[in-house]
């Protein structure tokens, strides 16, 4: 039987060429046989996470600033919903394709790539002047920040393969500060400097991209002992993405619609509170707190999952959803600093569950985690991030801004519900009855 207990300090090779899958199992090899660069597991996890900070932070320097970009580019018969929608795709479906060559290949370059690629991007918006070039810079950012996301939470989770879910929690809270981040950046520097200041982001980003390269090809001392190497989980060229969902097709369809229903209240607030705040975009900070208040809610629910037991997390993963649902409703009737207060509650009830989400994917479908990732992490938040700029849009053009708060609570609501169609899952690779 199992002790669950996992050493963080084992060594994790970043360059070997991992065994074909097979879950639960360990290949030990002597240190001495061992060559190549290795960092141990949680220093591993460590620069994952910042780095994971450093991407979403570029990411969602867009979040107070659609509006200001729609006066910039004069875009017209909302025009600028459309690039939202363009956005999404490129950052979240792009992950699916990714994680589909990844999984097959060695593509650890991503994780240093495409970071490098949308902070170059996002530090340049302020120089687009015409739609063709907002378009193509989100473009590519969006598929830099797709890169990164499917490699770096494969690799996060197999730092500590038997509490894959703490493992998640860190891995996600470093992307939640970057929320939190972002956004009171990108207000602050846009208001007092100008929209083309942004382009000094990629000093301090690039700095970090150079340590994060040089540490990934630090060697490690040699010692006399064993080091277990952690299944990194690629598939074998024999089995094909489209087989391996096929098997788990129920589960897997159900896992999208929740996580779905569930980002089109996370990434909704955000969306609806920029248009609501700042409509005509001159204060891009009237909007920016109560923003950053929902992504330090998520930030910090994500960081509560690392103190959960494993039999919690699945009566959590239904509750605090349904908990949300009245916070949601409530932002736009919310006043002074009772507006973030509620939309940080909010954002923690369903910051909680999705490192759990992320998670139950990758045990869900163990030989394809990269796959799994892009589903859960990628695949969700482009479908729902299609769904709100309609939705905004729709209510925006009929004076019904927050009508879109209650549709976002019943979505809330429905994703929790809905969780108990999930199988229940023993440990990792093993489906219960």
């Amino acid at each position: 039987m199992e002790t669950g207990i996992t050493n963080p300090y084992r060594e994790i090779k970043l360059n070997a060429t991992p065994p074909v899958d097979r879950p639960g199992r360990h290949t030990t090899i002597t240190t001495k046989q061992a060559t190549g660069w290795a960092l141990t597991g949680t220093a591993l996890l460590i620069l994952l996470a910042v780095t994971h900070f450093l991407v979403d932070s570029a990411a969602l320097i867009l979040a107070p600033l659609w509006p200001l970009l729609d006066n910039q580019i004069q875009l017209s018969n909302g025009g600028i919903l459309w690039m939202v929608a363009l956005w999404s795709i490129a950052t979240s479906f792009g992950q699916f394709g990714i994680a589909c060559v990844a999984d097959r290949f060695s593509c650890r370059w991503m994780t240093w790539a495409g970071p490098a690629v949308a902070v170059a991007c996002m530090s340049c918006l302020g120089w687009a002047t015409s739609t063709w070039t907002l378009a193509g810079l989100l473009c590519f950012a969006g598929l830099g920040v797709a890169a990164f996301h499917p490699e770096a939470a494969a690799n996060a989770g197999n730092c500590l393969p038997e509490r894959r879910s703490q493992a998640m929690a860190v891995f996600a809270l470093g992307g939640y500060l970057g929320q939190f981040f972002g956004p009171i950046y990108s207000g602050w520097i846009t208001e007092q400097y100008h929209l083309q200041s942004l382009v000094w982001s990629m000093a301090p980003g690039f700095a970090w991209l150079v340590f994060l390269c040089v540490m990934l090809h630090t060697r490690t001392p040699i010692c006399q002992g064993t080091i277990t190497q952690p299944n990194t989980s690629r598939l074998e060229t024999r089995v094909s993405t489209v087989r391996l969902l096929t098997e788990t097709r129920g589960p897997v369809s159900l896992l999208i619609l929740i996580g779905t229903l569930r980002v089109v209240a996370a990434s909704g607030v955000p969306l609806s509170l920029a248009f609501l705040l700042d409509p005509k975009g001159q204060n891009p900070t009237q909007a920016s707190f109560p923003i950053s208040a929902m992504y330090f809610g998520i930030g910090a629910g994500g960081a509560s999952t690392f103190f959960l037991k494993p039999m919690q997390e699945r009566r959590i993963m239904w509750s605090l959803p349904i908990c949300a649902a009245p916070f949601l409703t409530l932002i736009p009737f919310a006043r002074d600093y009772w507006m973030p207060l509620t939309v940080g509650l909010s954002g923690f009830c369903l910051g909680v569950t999705l490192p759990i989400l992320i998670s139950y994917g990758q045990r869900l479908i163990p030989k394809g985690q990269r796959v799994a990732s892009s589903l859960t992490m990628g695949v969700t938040w482009g479908a729902g991030g299609l769904l709100v700029p309609l939705v905004v849009h729709f209510l925006k053009d009929r004076n019904l801004e927050t009508m879109a708060f209650v549709l976002y609570g019943i979505c809330a609501v429905l994703s929790g519900l809905l969780c108990h169609g999930l199988p229940k899952l023993v440990h990792d690779g093993t489906t219960g009855d």
